[in-house]
């Protein structure tokens, strides 16, 4: 019998598998009764140790290089071989170097172990989240498609360099919605992610609160900026390629609709269960029918990268909305309600479960 979830972490196993994590696969723990939990625990603390000692080997090579007396090359870092394995041995040639020039190699080589160890700690870890991610899609079936081989090497080569745990998540969640959904994530974001710097994602942190309908509503009193933001955030974001509309010339068009229970009125949608209705009276005409708000938009680089980060909508931005449709429409106006809605009742019609009025 299969363990909710333990399909999907078989899928996200055989696709890096190709990356050689060396980690157990799932199938693997299962014969051997143990809980993936428990596997996976043992894993990260070896892996932890690990770490421990490529910081120790680090500073000893950090050393100044003239006075390191490096160990004999049979004494060079090595890795552990599992119980009753033994790695074979393989005759190295010796470097037709003068013995300044040997050491200096010594050096090198050493460097390029620890990096190498640590990109396949940092593959090893991002495996792990992608597996707790996973049982959040327990249910959502998997398609027969696989993942394109030049997006995993992709993949790897970005989510090698990441040691901070809340990029790992991104990393985490772009490997299983790929799994799940083949061609979800285009090169182009997993791209964009590998080169986002410092300062670009504290500015795409900034104003991911406020984005809605994949753009920025320019609703605020002033200028129209986003609140908690500057517009240097909103170009640093645009040269990387992640918004669009810093000249000011992109609007968001929504329709007001028209009901014979619900009267005039336009309906915004906040999140998977909330939507912002502003209703309108009677008096609307049919050239006021279009309601405009300007807006800087989010390229299909940057919806993929908001949704990806899943960040929660600030709410008590919704009273801007209110504001900037009175100043437009005047006493035409009438208010705004933030409706928490339930089941389906049918095509476009749902059940609200509460309303509450958004004051300006």
């Amino acid at each position: 019998m299969e363990l909710p979830g333990e399909q999907i972490c078989i899928r996200i196993w055989e696709t890096l598998e190709k990356c050689g994590t060396g980690l157990l696969s799932p199938w693997q723990i299962r014969r051997e009764g143990r809980a993936r939990i428990d596997v996976r625990r043992e894993e990260a603390i070896s892996d932890a140790q690990t770490q421990r000692e490529i910081d120790v080997f680090r500073k000893q090579l950090s050393e100044d290089s003239a006075r390191l007396r490096l160990a004999p090359r049979t004494s060079r870092l090595r890795l552990s071989a599992p119980d009753g394995e033994k790695y074979k041995r393989r005759q190295e040639p010796i470097l037709p170097f003068s013995p300044p020039a040997r050491k200096l190699a010594h050096l090198s080589e050493g460097r390029r172990q620890c990096d190498d160890l640590e990109k396949l700690l940092n593959i090893r870890a991002t495996h792990r989240i992608a597996e707790e991610e996973a049982l959040r899609h327990a249910d959502e079936p998997l398609p027969p498609q696989r993942i394109n081989q030049d997006w995993i090497q992709a993949w790897r080569e970005g989510a090698e360099r990441v040691s901070e745990e809340d990029v790992r998540l991104l990393w985490a969640r772009l490997l299983n919605g790929e799994v799940i959904s083949p061609g979800t994530y285009s090169l182009r974001t997993l791209q964009t992610l590998r080169t986002l710097q410092t300062a670009e994602a504290a500015a795409l942190n900034r104003v991911a609160p406020y984005a809605l309908n994949d753009a920025l509503h320019r609703v605020s009193k002033g200028a129209g900026a986003i609140p908690g933001t500057t517009f240097s955030d909103i170009l640093l974001l645009e040269e990387c390629g992640i918004l669009t509309g810093s000249q000011g010339l992109l609007q968001r068009k929504y329709e007001i609709r028209h009901d014979k229970e619900k009267g005039f009125y336009v309906p915004i949608f906040v999140s998977n269960n909330k939507t912002l209705v502003l209703t309108f009276s009677e008096n609307v005409s049919k050239s006021d029918s279009i309601f405009h708000i300007p807006c800087y938009l989010f390229t299909s680089v940057g919806q993929q990268i908001i949704r990806l980060a899943e960040y929660k909508f600030n709410e008590d931005h919704l009273s801007d909305f209110v504001r900037y449709a009175h100043a437009s429409y005047e006493s035409k106006f009438l208010k705004g309600d933030l409706l928490t809605l339930g089941q389906k009742i049918s095509e476009g019609t749902y059940q609200v479960l509460s309303a509450k009025e958004i004051n300006p």
